[in-house]
């Protein structure tokens, strides 16, 4: 019982690690996945406002938990040098993270992904 009691908080701080590390890495894939979605929409409109389709778009690929925080300015970014078929452009999106373990905050930062495509 002893060496239960002592060996029972290291695991479940492992357990807690990777359970954490696991949502933080399934928000990037759809940070990432979002972002080549809104490239995508971004590339094949045919309209002037092709940043607000791929924002709707990136917003649309997203869950409702993910979505009022890129909703918020700033979170999804478009460049482009021209507007012109076949000229490049880039979707940025930004979503904060925080890996907390038992309450306590280990790592906090941005999770980034870039989407480059061209205009069609």
């Amino acid at each position: 019982m002893v060496e239960f009691a002592f060996i029972v908080p290291i695991i479940c701080l492992v357990l807690f690690g990777i359970v954490q590390f696991g949502l933080t890495f399934h928000h990037y894939l759809q940070v990432t996945d979002a972002a080549r979605v809104g490239a995508r929409a971004a590339a094949v409109n045919r309209t002037s406002d092709w940043c607000g389709a791929a924002k709707s778009a990136v917003l649309a690929s997203v869950g409702s938990s993910m979505r009022s925080t890129l909703s918020e300015p700033g979170r999804i970014a478009c460049s482009a040098s021209s507007v012109a078929i076949g000229q490049p452009f880039t979707i940025t999106v930004n979503y904060p993270f925080d890996i907390d373990v038992i309450g306590r905050v280990v790592k906090t930062g941005d999770l980034s992904s870039q989407a480059t495509e061209r205009f069609e």
